[in-house]
């Protein structure tokens, strides 16, 4: 049985740096624009200050991050439910900060299976791709995808640009 001792720290500098070169990092999609992760990734502070990532966009809604050196968004992506509007509406946002120069930005969820989508669909928006090119762009840098089915289904049939063609009805 190992008692810690709090009187001193366990791990050197040196090993703390080696143990955490080992760490899984969220996956960069965009160089310096874009990252994909889970709710892991975002409450790492070391991870987000390494990355400079400044804003995090949380897709569940619910996985709130209070560091006070990185900006949080909250929207709750609901996939059993149409949501082709608030993709549009968050990949809109996300376009904004990074035009803004407020980049790096992780997107994360709980398990990251919805950042996953999002990543893909803000590929499609920003990038004007279609979704078979941003589905192989996602799937080739993240390994071993796991995605959320209910939400791919969605983005399958994403147009981007459809918030703003909704308000003008």
């Amino acid at each position: 049985m190992c008692i810690r001792d709090s009187s001193r720290d366990i791990l050197t500098a040196g090993e703390d740096t080696y143990l955490y070169s080992f760490c899984k990092f969220p996956i960069e999609v965009l160089e310096n624009e874009l990252f994909v992760g889970d709710v892991f990734h975002a409450n790492n502070r070391r991870q987000l200050k390494d990355l400079k990532i400044i804003n995090i966009f949380d897709v569940s809604g619910n996985c709130k991050v209070e560091f006070p050196e990185v900006n949080y968004h909250g929207v709750e992506i609901d996939q059993e439910r149409d949501s082709l509007n608030e993709i549009d509406t968050l990949c809109a946002q996300i376009k904004a900060e990074v035009d803004a120069g407020n980049k790096p930005v992780l997107l994360y969820c709980k398990d990251g299976m919805k950042a996953v989508g999002i990543a893909i669909a803000y590929l499609m928006f920003s990038r004007k791709m279609d979704v078979n090119r941003a589905s192989l762009i996602i799937f080739s840098r993240v390994s071993n995808v796991e995605i959320n089915k209910k939400l791919y289904t969605q983005i399958l049939i994403y147009t981007p640009g459809c918030a703003a063609q909704f308000k003008k009805l």
